[in-house]
């Protein structure tokens, strides 16, 4: 409803007067003639301070306006006597200093219809006016001084917030002149800096605006009945390029109840959400504009551009596929017209304006399809698809091995196998020796049993395979020796020649002449000693006429023997007596010595104090402990008697005495 002013219609709806607000600012801005109407009735603001430098910090709308898109409403504004008002927070200070770009944090969104050091001579009154869902906000300053200071009065101006469309005028009223001014006009968001608000950059009646420089310096009163209107155009969505003889659909959306308007070329002004030109001539062609009207306030316009072009046949693409890597990819078009403007799209981001186009030095990345465009002059455009396949180019690679090794004996049989990359279905294969071909020897592999020293095998790869950078590839040359014939031998050896009982002997084998890796079997009286291959063996519990035997096998390759042995026995094994002691300055005896596993420990415990605690273990030959008692020191002396389980095997045991940090190992014997 237009209760307050009418509108002379006089809508500038050119592209310069219609500017469109990004980042975070949404509304869009457009300049427009209509008239200012004093308001009637209005209720006066009650200003904190005065009218030069007041503000009120609650000015109830009466309905929801939900501003910049908003998902929450607002329903109340705070206003300064200098030119703008706030939707967040309360208002508590007049903020003489305009600033769009940072000012009132806290406060922001800020509506802005002439923010600056002014004096409103008249007051400050607002009104909400009609029915819902059309009702009007209206602020009013009246009869203002620009800049303060100055006496004549420089005009009245307006803000109107719109139910409904959320739309926001303001409307001015020019009456004189101004001095010292330096005014801001526009709106903000509730963010600071670039995109959070929008500057209008002159006030003419067509005037721009920007979104990242604010104007500061605005001195020039607009004139009567300037209208800036800050609305939310709608979308114009729709085929923006057809052909003749095709249809033309555009579609608008915008707010639900609005009157959408449609003109362009060669069309009368359109009401409805949808424009229909059901067969399209090159005239239909242009920037079509829709605008919204709600409660009679129309919004700034949408703009498409449609293009009417002309049919055309599709081209036909081809391409040297499939492709080896690092060769040169050829497009082609086969009915090429010179009619038409050509253009070629694929994988990688690739774009050529050329018709017929190469790609050098193609690689596989770049297989998949390709698109040619034929494009005539008005637009029209119809394209082909080429698939592409681009194979890796690889290197053929041939090595060769020979077994058992490179060195055999005379007579062996040396095999040579092939080992190759890249070879493609059928690879062929040519053996050589010593610099010439060896005829028949076309396989992958290759024997001999005539070797001498020197001789030197290789062989040739011819592979047949699509993409290789070296179709022929030679192998790693064979240099074959003959090995001599030797005989290996062995000697053994004992780390000791006489032994307490149960005390172990190690024995060392070495071997000659029997290879690089030769092994070792060893027997302890004719039976083999499992899991003992290595040069050495130590031996425990030996007694007397105990023998152990090696057996070397030669590792060597052209060996006149393939096994060596050698042999120890007799070991001179001290007899034990009945009796045991140790003597470490305290004299223990072990009794009897062999016995059946009762037996008595005694001994002297010089510096032990009496009542101290003598600890006794026996140990078998493998580290068990299988038995563990305790005695006491009784007049500077000890006794045990220590009986052993039944069970045990007879042989060699340890029987080790601790008292304090005095220890004594002793051994004795248990038969059965």
């Amino acid at each position: 409803m237009r209760k307050n002013y009418s509108l002379t219609l006089l809508l500038f709806l050119s592209i310069c007067c219609i500017s469109s607000l990004k980042a975070q600012v949404n509304y869009r801005f457009t300049a427009l003639q209509g008239t200012y109407t004093t308001l009637t009735g209005a209720t006066n603001v009650t200003l904190i301070g005065n009218t030069n430098d007041g503000y009120n910090g609650f000015i109830p709308l009466g309905f929801n306006f939900y501003y910049n898109g908003a998902a929450t409403p607002t329903t109340s504004v705070g206003v300064s006597t200098n030119g703008f008002m706030t939707l967040s927070g309360f208002l508590n200070n007049s903020t003489p200093v305009n600033n769009l770009n940072s000012g009132l944090a806290g406060r922001r969104p800020v509506i802005a219809p002439l923010w600056d050091d002014i004096s409103a001579t008249s007051g400050l009154s607002y009104q909400t006016s009609g029915s819902a869902p059309n009702r009007v906000f209206t602020m009013q300053w009246r009869n203002i001084h620009w800049n303060q200071a100055y006496v004549p009065i420089a005009g009245s101006f307006q803000v109107k917030l719109y139910e409904t469309s959320n739309f926001i005028d303001f409307i001015y009223d020019s009456t004189g002149s101004t001095q010292n001014a330096s005014a801001s006009i526009g709106l903000t968001a509730s963010g600071t800096g670039a995109g959070n608000f929008a500057s209008l950059e002159n006030t003419t009646t067509t005037p721009t605006v920007s979104t990242t420089a604010e104007v500061t310096t605005l001195s020039t009163m607009m004139a009567g009945g300037q209208i800036y209107r800050w609305s939310y155009a709608p979308a114009a969505t729709g085929t923006t390029i057809v052909c003749i003889g095709q249809p033309i659909t555009l579609d608008a959306t915008g707010i639900t109840g609005a009157i959408f308007t449609w003109t362009g070329p060669n069309i009368a002004p359109t009401t409805g959400p949808t424009l229909n030109i059901a067969s399209a001539t090159v005239a239909d062609g242009g920037t079509y504009y829709v605008t919204q009207t709600i409660n009679g306030i129309e919004s700034a316009a949408d703009s498409i551009i449609v293009v009417v072009g002309l049919p055309q046949g599709a081209p036909v693409g081809s391409a040297n596929t499939p492709v080896c890597s690092g060769q040169t990819l050829s497009l082609t078009v086969t009915n090429f017209s010179p009619a038409f403007t050509y253009s070629w799209t694929g994988p990688n981001a690739y774009y050529s304006p050329i018709a017929n186009s190469d790609i050098n030095n193609v690689a596989v990345t770049d297989a998949g399809d390709y698109i040619v465009t034929a494009l005539a002059f008005n637009g029209c455009s119809e394209s082909d698809t080429v698939h592409v396949d681009v194979i890796q180019t690889d290197t053929a690679t041939i090595d060769v091995s020979v077994s058992p090794n490179d060195t055999i004996c005379v007579g062996d049989d040396a095999e040579f196998t092939a080992a190759i990359t890249y070879g493609g279905t059928n690879p062929q294969y040519q053996w050589v020796k010593n610099g010439y071909w060896v005829l028949g020897a076309t396989d992958s592999f290759w024997g001999s049993t005539s070797l001498v020293t020197f001789d030197t095998i290789y062989c040739i790869l011819t592979s047949n395979q699509a993409c290789v950078y070296n179709p022929v590839d030679t192998s790693n040359k064979i240099v074959m020796s003959l090995a001599s014939y030797l005989a290996p031998s062995v000697t053994l050896t004992a780390s000791v020649n006489q032994v307490l009982p149960g005390q172990p002997i190690d024995f060392t084998a070495t071997a000659i002449n029997a290879g690089t890796n030769p092994t070792y079997e060893w027997y302890r009286d004719g039976v083999i000693i499992p899991n003992v291959t290595g040069t050495t063996y130590t031996g425990y519990n030996l007694t007397t006429n105990d023998q152990i035997k090696v057996i070397v096998h030669s590792s060597f390759t052209c060996a006149l023997t393939d096994t060596a042995s050698a042999f120890w026995g007799n070991p001179n094994i001290v007899i034990p007596t009945n009796v045991v002691s140790a003597n470490n300055g305290n004299d223990i005896t072990l009794y009897p010595n062999p016995n059946n596993g009762n037996f008595t420990i005694s001994g002297d415990a010089k510096g032990i104090a009496n009542g101290s605690v003598v600890k006794t273990e026996v140990i078998n030959m493998v580290g068990q402990l299988v038995y563990n008692g305790k005695t006491e020191i009784s007049n500077g002396k000890f006794t045990k008697e220590v009986s052993l389980d039944n069970n045990l095997t007879a042989g060699i045991y340890v029987l080790r005495v601790s008292a304090g940090n005095v220890k004594n190992i002793l051994r004795f014997v248990i038969n059965k």
